[in-house]
């Protein structure tokens, strides 16, 4: 009985959590309903995450400041690196974490497929977009993949098809996959799109393009000059912009890719 009342109080903070990250992130309502329950002093949560660090430390520092003497613990890295961290808590015992806030859907998907998540517990948060919310997961903000350039780059890119030609051959830095869930989800993007495919990738990589790991660090590459152009999130580029780099952001044609951030509670047995 003792673990089932720790276990429910963990879906409580899990709940009072996501809320946050809608606050957060500057969804315009949160039904009464939808207000986080109250939480037991003392009490914890352990929350693996890819997220941003000072997205994190708003959300974690609003959380704590409306439930005093609770205590959220914090893994955060890279996709592919929490991938790993997930990986090795199951062959050691058991998954640790109670909530997992990623970065991608894809790699959410993976975890439900792994049977890794249990059912979300708040059918009623209906100010998420019902194509933002699955049994398992929903999500907490949307995010852009655009382009990234040099101000002084001639000429600027306007489409996605803009990156294999042979006016920017060796000039364009991508993210690693493997490393950045955008990333997986801008491949996910390409191999379905029209008319480009996995022929798509081909193509950038007989046009000299180079793959760095994060996505940040194709804004930095960027911005130093190393490489002329590349594929980054808005949010990482705009910060970016506003302390000086002499970047511009291209929103190429069709679109930008647009992704959201979920987020879940896991499956983690009660004993």
């Amino acid at each position: 009985m003792r673990a089932r009342r720790r276990r429910s109080g963990a879906l409580t903070w899990l709940a009072s959590v996501a809320v946050l990250t809608l606050v957060a992130c500057g969804t315009p309502t949160v039904k009464a309903a939808e207000q986080s329950p109250s939480v037991a002093a003392g009490q914890s949560l352990t929350l693996y995450t890819s997220v941003t660090q000072d997205t994190i430390d708003a959300v974690v520092g609003g959380y704590q400041k409306a439930h005093p003497g609770s205590k959220v613990t914090v893994f955060r890295a890279p996709t592919g690196q929490l991938n790993a961290r997930i990986a090795a808590d199951q062959r050691s015992g058991g998954l640790r974490a109670d909530a997992i806030w990623g970065t991608d859907p894809l790699s959410m998907q993976s975890y439900t497929d792994q049977h890794l998540l249990a059912p979300w517990p708040l059918p009623q948060l209906t100010s998420v977009p019902e194509q933002y919310r699955k049994p398992e997961f929903w999500g907490t903000r949307l995010l852009y993949l655009v382009i990234v350039a040099r101000k002084d780059l001639k000429p600027q890119p306007t489409s996605w098809a803009d990156l294999t030609s042979p006016a920017y051959r060796a000039k364009v830095a991508l993210p690693d996959p493997a490393f950045a869930g955008s990333a997986f989800a801008a491949l996910g993007y390409f191999s379905q799109a029209p008319g480009m495919g996995m022929d798509f990738y081909r193509a950038l990589r007989l046009n000299g393009a180079k793959q760095v790991a994060s996505v940040p660090d194709v804004v930095t590459e960027v911005a130093q000059g190393r490489y002329q152009l590349g594929i980054t999130l808005d949010s990482g580029a705009r910060t970016s912009v506003k302390k000086g780099s002499p970047i511009v952001i291209v929103w190429p044609k069709p679109d930008a890719i647009v992704l959201y951030s979920p987020i879940a509670m896991t499956a983690r047995p009660t004993h």
